[in-house]
């Protein structure tokens, strides 16, 4: 059975003619697939009950198209529900191997890079909007930004490959709540404050700025750490080993994450902020608002990109 356009010039004027054929021809689509399906059924149904007789049809057989069919319709990604994506998630690493091996590539490497940008250009924007309001706070909690940072340096600092959390290694070293290895498997210190506290303090007898308590403590600690990892580098580094984590421990970098550069009110203050930066060996101290402006810039590099 199907459906006959044969005669359709017969009893239709022209104008109804190609709206009519191209009915019928996707009646005949549904026809020939339903079809089928309905003979899969009985034949599975038919296995059953005669097994000897009919051989077991493969349930997990997939009906070419049906995807495609499914996603041309207009509107689909509003109507997809959570489901869905989470499905079609599943299948996009496979869907690159796919592409890889196919002789006529169908989805070449610029979708992938596409789809990759995109990812990451949404999971920036939470990050971003996430910083804004952990940043807003009016009480200011520094188990909460550490805890922030855990979760999403990796993904926002691309130069680092691996987070290494200092309850996860059994050694007696002084070393901070997480590590960070980079793709040279060097080792680099952050040393999280609250964005709250100041970063540097006026002497109006001598006229100038020093770092303030919080900064000095905190800059005094990372180098206390960074002391303690290269001299205990060849136990740290078999700890790490046990751990199946190879890193380097040579002159490790440190980053002190504190206050604001609403802070520093005047140009003389941020003038002296750089002079005190600049004297540091081993650590630098960076700014909450100027770390954010590098993920935003991050953000409008992928976001260009698309």
């Amino acid at each position: 059975m199907s459906f006959k356009s044969t005669s359709i010039k017969h009893y239709f004027p022209l104008v109804f003619r190609g709206a009519l054929e191209s009915m019928l021809s996707n009646c005949n689509e549904i026809y020939k697939e339903n079809s089928g399906r309905l003979k899969e059924a009985c034949i599975f149904q038919l296995s059953k009950i005669f097994p000897k007789h009919f051989e077991s049809p493969d349930q997990n057989v997939y009906v070419k198209n049906t995807i495609s069919k499914a996603l041309s319709i207009e509107g689909i990604v509003e109507q997809l529900s959570l489901q869905d994506i989470k499905e079609i998630a599943k299948i996009i690493p496979s869907l690159i191997d796919k592409s890889a091996s196919l002789k006529k590539t169908v989805l070449d490497k610029m979708l992938f890079i596409d789809i990759k940008n995109k990812v990451n250009t949404i999971k920036l924007t939470a990050i971003i909007s996430e910083y804004e309001k952990l940043l807003g706070k009016k009480t200011q909690n520094e188990a909460e930004w550490q805890d922030f940072f855990r979760s999403n340096m990796l993904f926002f600092n691309s130069s680092y490959l691996d987070l290494i959390e200092k309850k996860n290694i059994s050694i007696k070293v002084s070393i901070p709540d997480f590590l960070l290895i980079d793709q040279f498997q060097f080792v680099d210190i952050f040393e999280i404050k609250r964005p709250d506290f100041e970063c540097l303090k006026y002497d109006k007898s001598h006229d100038n700025y020093y770092w303030s308590e919080e900064a000095s403590k905190a800059i005094s600690q990372v180098e206390k750490y960074i002391f303690e990892m290269e001299n205990n580098a060849n136990a740290l580094i078999n700890a790490f080993k046990e751990e199946g984590v190879e890193l380097k421990i040579i002159r490790p970098r440190g980053f002190v994450l504190i206050s604001k550069r609403s802070t520093l009110i005047n140009a003389k203050c941020i003038k002296s902020f750089r002079v005190l930066s600049s004297a540091l060996k081993n650590v630098q101290v960076v700014l909450y608002d100027d770390f954010l402006e590098s993920i935003k810039t991050k953000y409008s590099l992928i976001s260009s990109e698309q």
